[in-house]
């Protein structure tokens, strides 16, 4: 039933080719963002979560 229905709408080749496109562009700027970032920044975000607290035994959840 979905087969039949799906061939029979005019344009369906064109929105897929469209939502392929627009998913490579978002997939192509991640990755070329990330390519891009500074070794400096990438190694603070990665040991944010590690580091202690300056005032330790305080939580500073707002």
């Amino acid at each position: 039933m979905y087969k039949s229905l799906l061939s029979n709408i005019d344009g369906l080749n064109v929105w897929a080719i469209v939502g392929l496109l627009l998913f490579m562009m978002v997939f192509l700027g991640t990755v070329i963002y990330s390519i891009c970032l500074s070794q400096k920044f990438t190694d603070k975000m990665g040991h944010l979560p590690l580091e202690e607290d300056e005032k330790e035994g305080q939580n500073n959840v707002k």
